[in-house]
């Protein structure tokens, strides 16, 4: 009985999936098959097991049937946007602009997009556009507050952040922008109140713990700053920066030992926070510690390549320390690609390209000949030498005692002058 209610169970189940996926077949045949009029549009299938990517591939075959809609590029946009595809999304979103520039809604989503993008002037324009386009939405409050800031209008942007505030008083990133603002008003009361009721709200704030620590170094209380950096190092995932910024204020403080400490700290727990390891890499070659130095220059270049001199260093560091001059070579070339004009570096170039020469030439038969030519010559004349030291010993000791002596010659007395005489 078990096994035959096992058997219909399976079989309900079966039918059950089968009448699924018919119906969401059904669903987007539908879709195709019946043409959107007007403004209506085409719905994105909402099934669960639809991830982003289905819905960026099934809007993709929409905009090839109707790409005057602005509507899909909007919503594709903001699929990319979920998929951290930033350069995608501002394509879409900037073709729906093109379709429709009045849609408040579709310069928010740029606005964010060139935000990402680090874009903070073009991104404010943009937000602005939302905003007379009367887009409502408290994260474009958010948004404006932030990017008033980045653009050097500190008291708009307190303004857009008390509004919000208003909303939600225990939004944690509104203290910290405000904080940021009042610092650059320099009302550093409020600054620091405000740093502080965003790491109350959020422990785990690592930004608002470095606001902490560079607004009391910068205000000479380097004590105080590293009250809040250890603070932010015991809540924090993110503590790369923070113990970077506490081996600077230890630095401050003479605590040598425990700044360098600490630039290790911030290199274990991420080795893509490449300012650390760039100064460990400077700190160890003043100090003649070639090994360490080149160790610390690599991770930092393999992070970011663009560092100044990074790679003309690092040739060098190949050809005098390591005696490894393809490898120099190679890093010398990179560092020619980003200052063509240097002409030190083609001088380095050149030099390395002679030892390169030579350690083939040493190779060759031709030069292992006249090595083994020169050994040889070498290797006789030791023998001759060694013989003749042999012969001259032998003869020392068969000649009686007194021969074969040499008197010393008299030192010749400088004569008179005869007036003194």
């Amino acid at each position: 009985m078990k096994t035959q209610f096992h058997d219909k169970q399976n079989l309900l189940q079966k039918y059950y999936s089968i009448f699924l996926w018919g119906f969401f077949l059904l669903g987007i045949s539908s879709c195709y098959s019946n043409k959107p009029s007007g403004d209506e549009v085409v719905p994105i299938p909402q099934n669960s097991s639809e991830d982003i990517q289905k819905k960026v591939e099934f809007l993709g075959e929409v905009i090839e049937d109707y790409p005057e809609k602005p509507e899909y590029y909007y919503r594709r946009a903001v699929l990319y946007l979920r998929l951290n595809k930033e350069r995608l999304a501002k394509t879409d979103i900037e073709n729906a602009l093109k379709l429709d520039s009045l849609a408040g809604k579709y310069h928010f989503i740029h606005a964010q997009i060139l935000d990402i993008m680090g874009e903070s002037e073009q991104a404010l324009k943009s937000a602005n556009r939302a905003q007379s386009q009367k887009a409502r939405d408290i994260e474009l409050d958010m948004l404006l507050g932030k990017l008033y800031f980045e653009n050097q209008k500190p008291q708009k942007s307190v303004r857009h952040l008390q509004k919000i505030e208003k909303i939600f008083p225990k939004r944690p990133e509104v203290h910290y922008y405000k904080g940021k603002s009042y610092f650059a008003l320099e009302d550093t009361s409020h600054a620091v109140h405000s740093f502080v009721t965003a790491t109350v709200l959020r422990p785990d704030y690592p930004e608002a713990y470095e606001a902490l620590g560079k607004l009391f170094n910068e205000y000479r209380k380097p004590h105080t700053a590293l009250r809040y950096i250890n603070k932010g190092i015991q809540n924090c995932k993110r503590k790369a920066p923070l113990y970077f910024m506490a081996g600077h204020t230890n630095r401050k403080l003479s605590r040598y030992n425990k700044a360098m400490e600490c630039f290790k700290n911030a290199v274990k727990s991420d080795s893509t926070f490449w300012q650390a390891s760039l100064y460990l890499s400077n700190y160890f070659l003043r100090r003649e510690s070639f090994g360490a130095g080149k160790k610390y220059l690599e991770i930092a270049l393999s992070v970011n390549p663009d560092i100044k001199n990074g790679y003309l260093r690092l040739g060098w560091l190949y050809e005098k320390y390591v005696k490894n001059y393809k490898t120099a070579l190679t890093h010398y070339q990179k560092a020619q690609t980003k200052d063509a004009e240097n002409e030190g570096i083609q001088k380095a170039i050149d030099r390395v390209n002679r030892k390169i020469a030579d350690e083939e030439y040493k190779k060759s038969p031709e030069y292992q000949e006249k090595l083994r030519l020169l050994r040889e010559k070498y290797r006789r004349r030791n023998d001759s030498l060694r013989n003749a030291t042999i012969q001259s010993e032998g003869e020392t000791e068969s000649k009686p005692e007194g021969e074969g002596e040499t008197r010393p010659t008299p030192t010749p007395q400088p004569k008179e002058d005869s007036d003194n005489q």
